[in-house]
């Protein structure tokens, strides 16, 4: 798989979480749906984890691993999650108390 291809099904997966989470929406009535769901920040944040999840198998594809779509698009999923936990596992130090 080249890297356009490795690109474009990774964000097809990145894709799909959020997909799911909005098809969770569909029984809540207008009123009741989180304000989120309008909001440009959250859209704004969202394409960002896309198109990462579109980078992710790209990335990989660029370094000469044999994709497939089935698992470009898994890598293109879990990149959102995968980022979540790399910022989440940073240590919460106070300035200056490093010495």
């Amino acid at each position: 798989m080249d890297l356009w291809a490795g690109f474009s099904w990774g964000l097809l997966g990145g894709a799909l979480p959020e997909f799911i989470k909005i098809y969770k929406l569909r029984e809540v009535p207008k009123g009741e749906r989180p304000r989120w769901l309008g909001s440009p920040f959250y859209w704004s944040a969202t394409g960002v984890m896309i198109v990462l999840g579109g980078a992710l198998p790209a990335l990989y594809a660029s370094f000469g691993t044999e994709l497939n779509p089935l698992l470009a698009i898994n890598l293109g999923a879990s990149a959102p999650i995968l980022i979540e936990r790399i910022v989440g596992s940073v240590p919460d130090i106070p300035p200056g108390s490093i010495k």
